[in-house]
């Protein structure tokens, strides 16, 4: 089993506790760790970023911090990673966020006719 360093960000707190449900909490964390994957592996830092769950007085979904190489567990990411989430929801647009989460949710459900539009069923439609 993984451990993670839990980062918390102020800004997500007030965006998320006024979520109805915790899908759109999820979704929400899911399209900044998206976004800070990519600066991730552009940076190479060697750190691993992933939505977690977190129990503690209750649970809740959190951005998690994997430390892959023990080494490296001697440089505290989380408020570089805090820092950086807070920049994303000021700076990111609710397109960039629908068109991302879009992706999440349709991965496996939508499929494409040999022109690259959508199709209405899937071929098989056992796959329903």
């Amino acid at each position: 089993m993984r451990s993670y360093q839990i980062v918390e960000i102020l800004a997500f707190d007030k965006i998320l506790g006024k979520c109805i449900g915790v899908e759109l909490q999820i979704l929400i964390l899911k399209w900044v760790a998206s976004i800070l994957k990519k600066e991730i592996v552009q940076e190479g830092l060697a750190i691993e970023v992933d939505v977690i769950k977190v129990t503690y007085v209750s649970t809740y979904a959190a951005l998690g911090i994997y430390y892959p190489n023990p080494e490296d567990i001697l440089v505290d990411y989380g408020k570089y990673i805090e820092q950086k989430g807070e920049r994303i929801l000021r700076n990111c647009s609710f397109i960039e966020f629908i068109d991302e989460s879009y992706s999440f949710l349709a991965q496996d459900l939508i499929s494409y006719d040999d022109k690259g539009y959508i199709r209405t069923f899937p071929e098989n439609e056992s796959q329903i």
